[in-house]
């Protein structure tokens, strides 16, 4: 509702019938994952809001 990032989206196949689907990752996870591969050395990740 606020235009924020929620997931990373990878894959999906259009909303063209019941059977839609996507495969996503939230957010927090990349985020963490992000975090855990540098060792930590990154602490801080923010997604840049368009103005």
């Amino acid at each position: 509702m606020d235009g924020r990032a929620v997931a990373l989206l990878f894959s999906g196949q259009m909303a063209q019938a019941v059977n839609s689907w996507a495969y996503i990752t939230p957010i927090e996870d990349v985020f963490n994952d992000i975090k855990a591969f540098s060792k930590e050395e990154i602490t801080d990740i923010r997604i840049v809001e368009d103005s």
